[in-house]
C-alpha cells in the first residue's frame, strides 16, 4: 500500500462546509484536509479529475473525496458524477453523507433490523414501518433503505401531506421503491393549519360550531392529477368543520403563505348551489352542508358563517 499523505477533499453545495464533518475526517486520520464550498454538479468532475491526476495511481486509495451539504438526491448526483469522472487506474475512495444522514440512518436501521432478529426471529421483509419526520435527509433516506429490505414503508407527514407524496414519488422514481405517503396531524389541527395557509385567519379569531362525525372522501378523474402524482394520488379524505367568524374581515389575509392559493373572497350563502363545484366534488359537498346544518341554529342569526375543510 502507498504511503502516501491521506488527503481528503470535501465539498459541499452549501456556504459553509460542516465542522461536525471535519472534525470526523481529522478524527479518521486524514492528515490533509481540503473544503471546497458551494460546489455545483457540474464542477464535480473537473475537482474529482485534479484530485486523481495529480498523484500516482497507488495514492489513490490515500485520496477521498467526501460529498456534504443537506441535500440527499443532489449528494448522491455529485457522488455519482466523482465516481463517472474517475480514469482507471487513477482512482479515489468517494463517500457522501450529507448532515450524517446516510450513516444515521444506516445505523438505525441495523439497529432495528437487530432487534427484529433477536427480539421476532424476522427480518424487514413484510414488517410495516411507519416513518415520522419523512421530510428530513434522515427521515428520508431511512424510509429508503428500510424500502429496499422489503419493509412496508409509511411516511407520516407532521405538517400537510404534500411534502411526503412528493418524497413518495421521487423514491419510486430514483430507488424503485413504493413508499405510503400519509398525514400525521390531527383533523383538528389540520384545519388551523389550513385555515392559516389558505385565508390567513389564526385560531383566535374562529369558533369551532362543529365537524362531519366521519371522513368524506372522493376520488380524482386522472385527467386531474398532476402528471407527477400519478399512481401516488386518487383523491382526498376530508374532515369538515363549521366555524363562525369571531374577527373581522380585515382579518383575512390570502398572502400569508409563500404559494397563496386564492386571489379574492367574498361572503356566500351556506348553501352553495352545486353547479358551481367541480362535478366530481359534488356528493361530498352534498353530505358535508346537510350534516353541518343542525350546528346553524346555534349561532344567532345576524353572525354570519363560513365552513372550511381540513384534507
Amino acid at each position: 500500500m502507498s504511503d502516501a499523505i491521506p488527503i481528503l477533499h470535501m465539498l459541499s453545495p452549501q456556504k459553509h462546509m460542516s465542522p461536525f464533518d471535519v472534525n470526523m475526517a481529522a478524527d479518521a486520520g486524514y492528515k490533509v484536509i481540503v473544503p471546497y464550498i458551494n460546489v455545483t454538479l457540474e464542477e464535480v468532475t473537473g475537482l474529482t479529475q485534479d484530485a486523481i491526476f495529480s498523484r500516482p495511481p497507488d495514492s489513490g486509495v490515500r485520496t477521498g473525496i467526501f460529498i456534504g451539504g443537506k441535500d440527499a438526491l443532489l449528494a448522491l448526483d455529485m457522488m455519482d458524477a466523482a465516481k463517472k469522472a474517475l480514469v482507471p487506474p487513477f482512482e479515489l475512495s468517494t463517500f457522501a453523507d450529507p448532515a450524517g444522514s446516510f450513516t444515521t440512518a444506516a445505523a438505525m436501521v441495523a439497529c432495528v433490523e437487530r432487534v427484529l432478529r433477536t427480539k421476532f426471529n424476522k427480518g424487514w421483509k413484510g414488517t410495516r414501518v411507519a416513518v415520522f419526520g419523512a421530510t428530513g435527509v434522515v427521515g428520508f433516506a431511512s424510509s429508503i433503505i428500510a424500502a429496499l429490505e422489503g419493509a412496508q414503508v409509511t411516511l407520516v407527514a407532521h405538517r400537510g401531506v404534500d411534502r411526503v407524496i412528493k418524497s413518495a414519488e421521487v423514491s419510486k422514481q430514483r430507488f424503485g421503491v413504493d413508499l405510503i405517503p400519509k398525514s400525521g396531524e390531527t383533523p383538528e389541527r389540520a384545519m388551523f393549519r389550513e385555515l392559516h395557509e389558505e385565508v390567513g385567519l389564526a385560531e383566535e379569531h374562529v369558533k369551532i360550531l362543529g365537524r362531519t362525525r366521519d371522513w368524506l372522501r372522493y376520488e380524482v378523474p386522472d385527467q386531474w392529477v398532476r402528471r407527477e402524482w400519478r399512481g401516488n394520488y386518487k383523491g382526498q379524505k376530508q374532515i369538515w368543520y363549521l366555524l363562525r367568524l369571531v374577527g373581522r374581515d380585515c382579518d383575512v389575509h390570502l398572502r400569508a403563505s409563500e404559494k397563496p392559493e386564492f386571489d379574492a373572497w367574498r361572503w356566500n350563502d351556506y348553501w352553495v348551489p352545486l353547479e358551481s363545484v367541480i362535478e366530481f366534488k359534488r356528493d361530498v359537498y352534498q353530505l358535508a352542508l346537510n350534516e353541518l346544518a343542525k350546528y346553524l341554529h346555534r349561532s344567532p342569526p345576524e353572525r354570519r358563517t363560513n365552513a372550511v375543510n381540513a384534507p
